[in-house]
């Protein structure tokens, strides 16, 4: 049995990688100039993957508590 799924790490990086990925686009698109229509799409995709990576954490912190608890 491993401590933490191998599949909630791997969405864990993926996660990581995705909202880097948002922050960087943004801050690009941020430096070409006030457009708000071109930056829409970033700003809803990295709204998208913070709620997915709050959701993931929930159930990083939810499978570490049943352990916590197994270890008393």
């Amino acid at each position: 049995m491993d401590i933490v799924p191998l599949d909630l790490v791997a969405a864990a990086a993926g996660a990581r990688e995705k909202l880097a990925r948002l922050a960087r686009d943004a801050a690009t698109e941020g430096a070409r100039g006030p457009s708000a229509e071109h930056g829409r799409p970033v700003v809803s995709g990295a709204a998208r993957e913070a709620i997915f990576a709050d959701a993931l954490l929930g159930a990083l912190r939810a499978r570490l508590e049943e352990l916590k608890s197994v270890a008393k």
